[in-house]
């Protein structure tokens, strides 16, 4: 069965049930070499949240990075995008690839970069369906621990969950889901005052798409942290305000 992407649904893997009571997002954590429950944020969500929107040199240096950790990568249209060397991160027995994404200010772009984004990518490719269905549960059981139950926001009404089951991540096939996490709601990019200020979301984006291409851009699994303007965030609002747990991006 052919399964196209569509941002509308989530995922909700059955092998992810547990440890789910967490609502808000906790605390720093140390780096974890895989996510074995050692560590509350083997991610680092909470932490790096704090860092988007801060300028490049202060992003690297609260990352504990130095520019020579940085490998730029030629993705359009993700200019700004490099893999951390170095920084991998094991879910589910697979290694996925730290990223961090710089851009301007919004309101003035030449204005220098910050620190737009930080991913942990998995490309798609040569895996089996079962190595698959494991990083995508363990990586999204290492975000639930610390956010609680996805935050997708389905435009067709209520909270979106969609459960993995076999045959929908057939590598060979074409497929595509997305969940969405609300990590904090003090976010500050420059320039977003105009848009009311911003929260920190984190998307789990899984898709399989134009399969003759072959490009970590169009099959991968991965886990974006980045901000979101609140005047662009979509779904319920409570006498006027949003309503954060059900969030559209």
């Amino acid at each position: 069965m052919k399964h196209r992407f569509n941002f509308r649904m989530g995922i909700f893997s059955v092998c992810i049930l547990l440890l789910v009571s967490l609502t808000a997002c906790a605390g720093p954590a140390q780096h974890a070499q895989d996510q074995g429950g050692q560590d509350a944020d083997a991610l680092h969500l909470a932490e790096y949240a704090a860092y988007i929107g801060l300028p490049r040199a202060q992003a690297l240096d609260a990352l504990g990075l130095q520019e020579e950790d940085l490998e730029k990568l030629d993705e359009s249209p993700n200019a700004g995008l490099y893999r951390v060397r170095d920084h991998d991160v094991l879910a589910g027995g697979s290694a996925f690839e730290m990223l961090v994404r710089f851009e301007g200010d919004l309101a003035e772009p030449a204005e220098g970069e910050y620190l737009y984004s930080v991913s942990y990518r998995l490309p798609i490719d040569g895996q089996t369906e079962e190595e698959l269905f494991y990083a995508v549960a363990a990586l999204q059981d290492m975000v639930m621990k610390v956010c609680g139950r996805p935050r997708t926001y389905w435009m067709d009404g209520g909270l979106s969950t969609e459960i993995i089951v076999p045959g929908m991540l057939n590598p060979e096939q074409e497929f595509g889901y997305i969940d969405r996490w609300l990590v904090s709601e003090e976010g500050s990019y420059p320039g977003d005052a105009d848009a009311g200020g911003s929260v920190i979301m984190a998307a789990l984006d899984i898709r399989n798409e134009q399969l003759d291409i072959r490009s970590p851009q169009w099959q991968h699994i991965q886990l974006q942290l980045t901000f979101r303007t609140e005047d662009s965030l979509q779904g319920p609002k409570v006498n006027g305000e949003p309503m954060y747990d059900y969030i559209f991006l």
